[in-house]
């Protein structure tokens, strides 16, 4: 097979894996003859399959049983190069140290159970003959081994990438397949340095070729001049249009605030044409009763001796002077007490007004002030100028309008 009965454990399910493992470990001669470091058909161990599946519970049992974590594969990799885990790593590294003093323990044990060592030395000629010194430099040779073959492992890696790079430069060489072939690392290095060569020159041709003018060209910035002229002419004309437009709406609508003006004179010249013929029809009709022989009844006067006068407008009583009533002679207010609109006045004194009381107390503080006052929020603007000019007062209606139209 393709592997080792030890991959094959390590590959388990986990809640099997360890026992499985730690059952061929202990019984040797169950694994078919391989050991802890035996080698698949890739070069792989069983140790190369845990790290890459990262069984963290196979790989202590793994290297205390003797494996060696510095065992390359046919590819020359070795098992922390198969894993990113911090926790694999840990348990790799940790291992290193330990690894030969755990090695020499199990080559012991294999020469007392042969009674031989690999040389031919039995264990106590070894241990009889063979000074400290010679262990250590035996230790020392060993790890001079493993530096060797890391370098050897460092210098194919180096030699495969450069291989794979020659591979794809000369897979882009402009050669045929036959040629690509025989070309050796030299010749090819040597034709991607003239092939450069070439490109360079070519993209400096090409460059040459562009900024050089030619008659085509020539026409061309013409013509694009000529069109950015025409694009510049029309956003001119655009914006004389635009400003056209403002000066249109602008006049609209001052032509609809002069006639809203107009209309507005129109209207007070209309009211005082009619308060005129009132009159003169009062006049007349109080003519006509002094001929006919009737009384013709006086305005409404304030008591004698009072400058304060009360208002029941609508239910609401108000108290001002006969100062302010008469400040605007127009006035419908002012009318009441010069004849010219009927007035009636209650049992109490006041003169009472058919009219909602509810504003009134801003058209007093109008003709108290001479501006119109609104609390903060006012928003009945309309029922205010409708007021305005039931009393006839031009002025505040005037004040009014803007906010009603």
């Amino acid at each position: 097979g393709t592997t080792t009965p030890l991959q094959a454990a390590v590959l388990l399910p986990v809640s099997v894996r360890a026992d499985v493992v730690h059952l061929l470990l202990a019984d040797p001669a169950s694994t078919s003859g391989d050991d802890v470091n035996a080698q698949d058909t890739r070069g792989r161990t069983a140790l190369h399959t845990a790290v890459e599946h990262e069984t963290t519970d196979v790989i202590p049992l793994l290297l205390r049983a003797g494996a060696d974590p510095r065992l390359v594969d046919a590819a020359g990799i070795c098992p922390s190069d198969l894993t990113t885990s911090a926790e694999v790593r840990d348990l790799l590294a940790g291992s290193d140290s330990e690894y030969e003093e755990e090695h020499t323990r199990v080559r012991r044990r294999t020469r007392r159970r042969s009674g031989r060592s690999e040389n031919g030395i039995n264990d106590a000629t070894w241990s009889v003959g063979t000074p400290p010194k010679r262990r250590r430099l035996a230790d020392d040779v060993t790890k001079a081994c493993v530096r060797k073959e890391n370098h050897v492992r460092d210098e194919q890696r180096r030699r495969d990438s450069i291989n794979g790079w020659l591979l794809e430069l000369r897979s882009i060489l402009p050669v045929s397949p036959e040629r690509q072939a025989r070309l050796k690392k030299t010749e090819v290095l040597q034709q991607t340095v003239l092939y450069i060569q070439t490109l360079q020159h070519t993209v400096a041709e090409l460059r040459n070729r562009v900024d050089t003018p030619t008659p085509i060209t020539a026409h061309c910035d013409t013509i694009f001049r000529g069109l950015t002229r025409f694009d510049e002419d029309l956003r001119n004309e655009y914006m004389e249009l635009a400003r056209a437009r403002e000066l249109i709406a602008t006049s609209q609508r001052r032509t609809e605030e002069m006639m809203n003006v107009l209309g507005y004179q129109v209207h007070n010249l209309m009211s005082k044409m009619k308060e005129k013929v009132r009159v003169s029809e009062g006049s007349f009709a109080g003519r006509i009763a002094e001929r006919d022989g009737f009384v013709v009844p006086q305005p409404l006067r304030p008591r004698v001796g009072s400058d304060s006068i009360t208002l029941n407008v609508g239910g609401y009583q108000f108290e001002t002077t006969l100062a302010t009533l008469l400040r605007v002679p127009d006035s419908w207010l002012a009318g009441m007490f010069t004849g010219r609109v009927a007035s009636k006045r209650n049992g109490d004194g006041s003169y009472f007004i058919d009219r909602d009381g509810t504003y009134f107390h801003l058209i007093l503080n109008f003709l108290r002030d001479g501006r119109l006052i609104v609390p903060l929020g006012f928003r009945d603007h309309a029922q205010l100028l409708h007021e305005a000019e039931f009393y006839r007062l031009d002025d505040l209606r005037r004040e009014l309008l803007p906010y009603v139209s």
